[in-house]
């Protein structure tokens, strides 16, 4: 009877030794639940980082998305896989970069779950880290004051001006004249101009004959010039001084207006002019460009030297081949040296001849939006061959610099830094993000 004893008991240590081995030894009964997870704004999205799992019995790590804290999942209870943005298999793999709402929003929320073969482990729900500014509404085109480091944000006729340098909404809400025709080029559509005397102004072309004057705080309305009695079709303008510049198609001529005696000064016949020329004037005021936009075939152009009354005077005209990007609107350096809006990067000079082509990552690759910056130093354009990158170029030899991720609509150039804004993805949204280039 005690030998029968002593053998149960001594099965019983064994099993009990072997059970507790295996449970120590099982991958599905770590004490660990949870997994860290980090989330930072890094070069080509946001940069999610977990806790690598060591188990034999992982299956996969499944990443989501939202725009609020996601729920810990349970067996009756998972999560929706319509938030499931990514499933990695690899678990040496613990890393991902969501690029699709990089710039887009900053309110989302991700989670990252662990599957092992008897249960998950979850990271928790983590906000996404970045500098972006929400605000309410939305946009059809965006502007950017400068001096006063406005952003003017225009949907039909209904403008808000955003304060960038205080990160405040300057005016929500404004109707202005003008049912503007999306026939302009977009920025076309809306001018800035310092007065003599200090004023900062908005001009507004309303449509094919008028243009509107606004204080450029308040928006409130100055006065409105309207040219319909001479019959015009204006295509583009400009203004500096008390000059308006506008381009009329039905004579081929360029106007120059005196907006404060109400007087047309002088006109230009200029041959050959296209109604896909564009003005632009050089951040200097010295130099005024007319050339083609979005037409690729071989049209005038024109420089003009501006006087410090604001007149023009014809300083070269040459036929000028620009293969154009679809911004449509020639960029012409801040001192009128360099000019371009050619889709394969051709830079010309002032005099037209093409001096050099900005580099290219790969074949055939295409740009579009392109910026000088105001030291003369840079070029920047985005990639029309891949939408997601602004690259900044040396104006030295046309070398690529640095390229920026972004999804973001528009973007302006503060001083050497980048703004860009966009629609929000989740409506009623604009995304404002301000970033840091670190060029010399």
């Amino acid at each position: 009877m005690y030998s029968m004893f002593r053998i149960l008991s001594i099965t019983a240590l064994v099993i009990c030794m072997f059970t507790t081995a295996c449970k120590k030894n099982n991958p599905n009964n770590l004490a660990k639940e949870t997994i860290s997870l980090t989330v930072q704004e890094g070069e080509n999205g946001y940069l999610l980082q977990w806790d690598k799992v060591n188990t034999s019995d992982f299956i996969n790590y499944e990443i989501y998305r939202s725009d609020y804290p996601l729920p810990e999942p349970t067996p009756d209870e998972p999560l929706n896989i319509n938030f499931r943005i990514a499933t990695i298999s690899d678990r040496d793999k613990n890393s991902f970069t969501d690029s699709l709402l990089f710039g887009i929003s900053s309110n989302v929320y991700y989670k990252v779950i662990a599957k092992l073969a008897m249960r998950t482990l979850s990271s928790g729900s983590v906000k996404n880290s970045t500098n972006n500014i929400v605000i309410n509404g939305s946009f059809d085109n965006a502007y950017y004051n400068p001096e006063l480091d406005y952003i003017y944000f225009l949907s039909n006729n209904i403008v808000k001006i955003y304060d960038n340098t205080n990160n405040t909404i300057k005016l929500n809400s404004k109707t202005i004249d003008g049912g503007l025709s999306t026939n302009f080029f977009y920025d076309d559509k809306l001018k800035f101009n310092t007065q003599a005397n200090g004023d900062k102004e908005v001009y507004v072309m309303n449509n094919y004959y008028s243009v509107s004057s606004y204080d450029a705080t308040t928006m409130t309305k100055k006065e409105t010039f309207n040219f319909n009695l001479s019959s015009p079709n204006f295509t583009s303008f400009d203004v500096y001084q008390n000059h308006l510049y506008l381009l009329n198609d039905n004579t081929d001529s360029l106007w120059v207006y005196n907006a404060s005696t109400h007087q047309l000064e002088s006109q230009f016949y200029l041959s050959n002019l296209s109604q896909y020329n564009s003005i632009t004037i050089s951040k200097d005021k010295s130099t005024m460009i007319l050339a083609p936009g979005y037409n690729g075939s071989l049209y005038y152009s024109y420089n003009f030297n501006l006087s410090a009354s604001g007149l023009p005077t014809l300083a070269h005209a040459e036929n000028m081949q620009v293969n154009s990007a679809s911004s449509g609107k020639i960029a012409v350096s801040n001192n009128g040296q360099l000019m371009t809006n050619d889709i394969f990067g051709a830079i010309f000079s002032s005099s037209f001849v093409n001096i050099g082509n900005l580099q290219s990552d790969f074949f055939n690759e295409q740009f579009t939006n392109f910026k000088f910056s105001s030291d003369n130093q840079y070029i920047f354009a985005q990639s029309f061959s891949s939408t997601s990158r602004i690259k900044a170029f040396s104006l030295t030899d046309f070398s690529l610099i640095h390229s920026y991720f972004s999804t973001n609509s528009y973007y302006f150039l503060k001083g050497k830094n980048l703004i860009m804004v966009s629609n929000g993805s989740l409506g009623n949204q604009i995304i404002i993000s301000n970033k840091q280039t670190n060029l010399p």
